[in-house]
């Protein structure tokens, strides 16, 4: 082959290799990115309002004391579940003491109703363990479709939990009101995907930023409402104890004020046995008239 051509050629083949050196860069970047995000990377550190979770309208009313729920809304039907739920574990048994983990079944249809049915009748039963994960790779991996609730008793039916113990749990009426409630906070918390986390009834949180996201702001929404929850306990708290003997106080004092019993009366208001002497806020002594002379000047 003439020099020429040879160079020629050379060059056309550098040229390829870095073309296709380029396309694999560039292929190993979106790749990168994709597991980046999708694991809940690049977002800002503190959550974002309609980015990283919404307020519920007409979310419950917040607690003053007592433990902060976390609800995850799933269903066996849905492949992010199955796929979130690992995650979703790990994360609940590391959860503090003052928060309570649960699961809500959707039901966005017929055959979801009675899959989320079947998982109430597993909790009520205690037979969670081992029956969970089951139902997930019945659907998922070995493909089967549950018509009747007969059907996934003689699925899950083995010696260590029979099929009679399950059908005498998914025909309990207790069974069936969670079922009617878990509907009626489907629609209450406007639910319109899973796996959907509800923080405390009023904070909703998606996995549209990924899973690994939406456990951290979780994770925040929590210290948000236990900052919240400790505030409302303390002395200078608008809902304390204290500004509601003082309003205590001051109904009594109004109602002594007014009445008169025919004459005398005996005794002065000091804290009217209002709760604890320690908490009570003194405002003012009220005056009592003791008869109707004192009551004219």
């Amino acid at each position: 082959m003439p020099a020429a051509k040879r160079k020629a050629a050379d060059r056309v083949a550098a040229t390829r290799a870095l073309f296709i050196g380029l396309l694999g860069v560039a292929g190993a970047a979106l790749i990168g990115l994709g597991l980046y995000f999708s694991t809940g990377g690049g977002h800002s550190a503190i959550p974002l309002e309609d980015s990283d979770y919404e307020i519920i309208e007409n979310a419950d009313r917040p607690r003053q004391n007592g433990p902060i729920e976390v609800v995850e809304f799933f269903s066996y039907g849905c492949i992010h579940c199955k796929n979130f739920d690992p995650d979703f574990e790990a994360w609940a048994s590391t959860a503090a003491a003052d928060v309570r983990v649960s699961r809500q079944p959707a039901s966005f249809s017929a055959s979801w109703s009675l899959l989320g049915q079947a998982y109430l009748a597993l909790e009520h039963a205690d037979a969670i363990e081992g029956n969970h994960q089951r139902m997930f790779n019945a659907i998922h991996n070995a493909g089967k479709r549950f018509a009747t609730g007969h059907e996934i008793a003689d699925y899950l039916d083995s010696s260590d939990f029979a099929a009679s113990d399950f059908m005498r749990a998914f025909d309990s009426a207790s069974v069936r009101r969670k079922l009617s409630r878990a509907a009626d906070d489907t629609r209450r918390y406007q639910i319109a995907a899973v796996p959907t986390l509800v923080i405390a009834g009023k904070y909703r949180v998606s996995m549209r930023n990924g899973t690994q996201r939406a456990l951290e702001v979780a994770e925040w929404l929590i210290e948000q409402e236990r900052s919240r929850m400790a505030t409302a306990g303390s002395p200078t708290s608008p809902r304390s104890p204290k500004r509601r003997f003082v309003w205590a106080h001051r109904v009594a004092s109004t109602w002594y004020q007014r009445s008169h019993y025919g004459g005398r009366c005996q005794s002065r208001i000091r804290a009217l046995d209002i709760g604890h002497r320690s908490n009570y806020v003194p405002i003012s002594e009220p005056k009592i008239y003791l008869d109707d002379n004192q009551a004219r000047h």
